[in-house]
């Protein structure tokens, strides 16, 4: 899959900074991915977020954009401004309209995206937000979590190819939350688009995302797809019927498996569960040990953060 965005040897630092908020930047979005940003506060990551939609200029280094969502389409290496119609964008702290309604609101950026049937557009979206009854309330007096579903829904006005959200389940409830997730995996699926996503919600998060990177202090510090850390190492967990003899198991396996014990459990690694579970089954039953169950714990987009962080 080519890629929607990379980033080469990017550096930045604020004006007035004694340190970069960014060092040695390289990474890339593959096209059509669901790519988590992920990393403690103050890591780096709306400001690499900021770089990526054009708000700032890196440092050092470079930004090479696809050419479908590049203003010029001549020269990809140098760094090239991204077409607006072509990214959805929700930083922190957008601007509010707090005097608009709803309505106006969006019809304001339906109107900078020069959208036919703009309307038409607008009550979709908000049918799939379950927004409807706050059409003509004015922005100014909704609770930050409608406030966010708004802006959300800003966000997939004009048809993106990309979509750039920071945390974009905060401040909403529970339900809310699941049906911005569902919305995101069901634009990603059926249009092919390209999103972005920074979230301190991974146990949420992680059920969609396909690639991946990780940013500490800022520097990306691990990057990659989903499936290869989960092909990596998965545990598994054997319960037994009585309780574990070490010792048996150990001359049993004869050093084939790195194991751990319970009272009635062991366990261990493997990068491939299909071949070692049932060899470890058969080498249960020749020795007459009662299995009542084998759980394989695969790897988590949560479980290789902790790893870091």
């Amino acid at each position: 899959m080519p890629d929607i965005a990379s980033f080469v040897s990017l550096d930045y630092a604020y004006p007035k900074a004694s340190f970069n908020a960014l060092n040695r930047v390289s990474m890339s979005i593959p096209k059509a991915s669901v790519f988590a940003l992920l990393g403690p506060n103050g890591a780096g990551k709306t400001t690499l977020l900021r770089l990526l939609c054009g708000r700032m200029q890196p440092k050092k280094g470079k930004i090479v954009l696809d050419s479908s969502l590049r203003k010029e389409k001549n020269d990809a290496s140098k760094n090239i401004s991204m077409d607006p119609q072509k990214v959805g964008v929700l930083l922190e702290n957008p601007g509010v309209y707090s005097s608009l309604t709803v309505q106006e609101y969006l019809l304001f950026f339906a109107r900078l995206y020069q959208l036919q049937n703009p309307h038409l557009k607008i009550q979709k979206l908000l049918d799939d937000f379950d927004f409807k009854i706050y059409l003509n309330q004015k922005m100014g007096r909704l609770s930050l979590g409608n406030r966010q579903k708004v802006q959300i829904a800003r966000c997939f006005l004009h048809h993106p190819e990309l979509v750039i959200l920071d945390e974009p389940v905060a401040h909403l409830d529970p339900i809310s939350r699941i049906m911005v997730w569902e919305y995101l995996l069901k634009w990603s699926q059926s249009t092919g688009g390209t999103l972005v996503v920074c979230s301190h919600v991974l146990a949420e998060l992680e059920e969609m995302v396909t690639d991946y990177a990780f940013i500490k202090e800022g520097e990306i510090i691990q990057a990659g797809q989903i499936e290869d850390f989960n092909k990596k190492s998965m545990r598994v967990l054997v319960t037994l019927n009585k309780p574990v003899n070490e010792q048996q198991l150990k001359i049993l396996f004869e050093g084939e498996v790195d194991l751990s014990f319970t009272t009635n459990t062991f366990s261990f690694n493997t990068s491939n569960a299909q071949q070692r579970n049932p060899w470890i089954l058969e080498k249960l039953v020749q020795e007459k040990i009662e299995v009542l169950s084998i759980e394989i714990q695969k790897n988590t987009l949560s479980k290789e953060y902790q790893k870091y962080f």
